[in-house]
């Protein structure tokens, strides 16, 4: 939301590697608008995101159980082109802890995806 805040609280944590994160106590209470929904729907999530992982949002998410197939593949998709792009890119970062992490998501997506 852009509020300063800079108070770290035990229950804002990254929903990759539970980091403490800055959340302001309103985004924090309210939640934030899942991607592709209307910013004032009711359907609002509370998973938050470190430096480290910004990357993930809107692909990354700890509960899968609220998405159906079609979400879940969307999901799955999004994070086999993020794989492509690790894999293509050359960088000074060592890509192998973000393809792991990339990994085991869509290994959850897949397994959410047979349960279902």
């Amino acid at each position: 939301c852009g509020a300063a805040y800079d108070d770290l609280v035990a229950d804002a944590v990254c929903t990759v590697c539970v980091c403490l994160v800055l959340v302001c106590p309103t985004c924090r209470r309210n939640g934030i608008p899942m991607p592709g929904c209307d910013a004032h729907g009711p359907v609002r999530r509370r998973e938050w995101f470190c430096g480290e992982h910004v990357w993930l949002r809107g692909k990354y998410f700890t509960f899968l159980e609220i998405f159906n197939k079609a979400e879940l593949l969307k999901q799955r998709e999004q994070l086999a082109e993020i794989l492509v792009k690790i894999d293509s890119e050359s960088t000074d970062d060592d890509p192998w802890q973000r393809r792991l992490t990339v990994r085991r998501q869509v290994q959850r997506i897949d397994e959410r995806i047979g349960a279902l």
